[in-house]
């Protein structure tokens, strides 16, 4: 069993494999996946809630129905991002909104609360179910109308698409190596890995690579939801494999906070693998 060496920091984990990043490789692996926190009520039992009262035609089931979507969306998202080690309890740091306001676009900086706002930032789910989501929201809090039976039939298909989302994303996630074509049997590998509670921890793996199917661990860093960092990484694995543009602008963008000296302009990203 290979035995890693614990570093302190991100940073020293990069410096030490001295990349070339004018002549970047990236490789997407397996495909591993992340957990979810378990709430009493599951988001399936809040969406299985607003069908219930959508079947009561007045108006208390109406409300009811929609609240309940917005139940389900929320449980949703929280045991999302606590699974992903995320401390909704707090504030998020400013640096973590930095990384928000970084990825996303003029308009999607204005998300609230935040934690939707950062679940949009990670890749967690298309604009367009963030835009519904927006809606909804905005519709319960702020409108005490009589909401139209087809509107909470969309909210409740806006909700089952949303578990549909996160169902594939937690599938179908990579873990990613970057290395070099100058320095090749070097590389930092982005993976997922059980700590002793048996919770899945993320974590950056430094190594060789004496093989095209081998992988020697060398150098591991834990990261943690306080880490921006963090974000990066995981965005990285959420986007890998389904948008090759957006994994090029992160992986970019993951250099420049972990090696600040280097100019956007010249890393240069070789091969998707």
């Amino acid at each position: 069993m290979q035995t890693e060496n614990i570093v302190s920091c991100p940073i020293e984990l990069f410096r030490s494999i001295n990349l070339d990043y004018t002549r970047l490789t990236i490789e997407t692996l397996d495909i591993t996946n992340f957990e979810l926190h378990d709430f009493p009520l599951s988001p399936q039992e809040y969406l299985k809630f607003a069908r219930q009262d959508l079947k009561n035609k007045d108006a208390r089931g109406l409300i009811n129905a929609l609240s309940n979507a917005k139940r389900c969306i929320d449980c949703l998202i929280e045991s999302t991002l606590i699974g992903l080690h995320f401390n909704i309890d707090k504030e998020l740091s400013t640096d973590i909104i930095d990384f928000c306001n970084n990825i996303l676009s003029d308009e999607d900086k204005e998300i609230q609360p935040n934690q939707l706002k950062l679940f949009t930032a990670l890749g967690l789910a298309p604009s367009i179910l963030i835009s519904e989501v927006r809606l909804l929201r905005n519709k319960i809090e702020h409108d005490y109308a009589l909401p139209k039976r087809s509107e909470v039939i969309k909210a409740i298909e806006v909700a089952e698409l949303l578990i549909n989302n996160i169902t594939a994303k937690r599938l179908s996630s990579y873990t990613i190596l970057i290395s070099d074509t100058k320095n090749n049997n070097k590389g930092i590998m982005i993976d997922t890995d059980y700590n002793q509670n048996n919770i899945i921890s993320f974590q950056l793996v430094s190594g060789n690579i004496p093989s095209k199917d081998r992988f020697h661990r060398e150098s591991k860093y834990i990261l943690n939801g306080n880490e921006t960092i963090y974000c990066y990484l995981l965005r990285t694995m959420i986007v890998a494999g389904q948008d090759e543009e957006n994994l090029l602008d992160i992986i970019k963008l993951l250099i420049n906070k972990v090696s600040p000296e280097q100019p956007s302009q010249y890393i240069k990203i070789k091969e998707i693998i």
